[in-house]
C-alpha cells in the first residue's frame, strides 16, 4: 500500500466570477493602424503556473494577415527555444559544444 502522507499535491482553487458588478474584459487589446486601415486584436489565454513559470499565451487576430492556424487572420504565438546561427554555426564535437540558444521573441 502507498502512504499518502508522503505525497502531497497542491491545487489552485478556481472560482466563478461574482455577479452584480460591471462587465470587465479579460485583458484583450485592440489596435487600429490608421495608415493601412488594418485592425489587430490580442486575447490572452490564462494558464496555470508550474514550478514558478507561467507561459504567456495569447491568440491574435490581424485583418491584414492571411490564413493562419485558427482561420483567416488568426494566429497563436507559441514560446519556443531555437538555435541562434547568425553569429556562428554550432560545432558538434565530443568535448566542445558551442551553441547559442534563445527564447522566442527575446533579443
Amino acid at each position: 500500500m502507498f502512504n499518502n502522507s508522503q505525497t502531497k499535491i497542491t491545487t489552485t482553487e478556481v472560482f466563478l466570477p461574482k455577479g452584480g458588478g460591471a462587465i470587465q474584459g479579460i485583458g484583450e487589446t485592440f489596435q487600429a493602424n490608421e495608415f493601412t486601415g488594418t485592425a489587430a486584436l490580442s486575447i490572452p489565454i490564462p494558464t496555470s503556473p508550474c514550478r514558478g513559470f507561467e507561459p504567456q499565451l495569447s491568440i491574435e487576430y490581424s485583418s491584414g494577415s492571411g490564413n493562419g492556424t485558427f482561420g483567416l487572420g488568426w494566429s497563436l504565438a507559441i514560446p519556443n527555444i531555437s538555435r541562434k546561427t547568425s553569429k556562428a554555426i554550432p560545432k558538434y564535437k565530443v568535448l566542445l559544444l558551442t551553441m547559442t540558444l534563445m527564447l522566442a521573441q527575446a533579443f
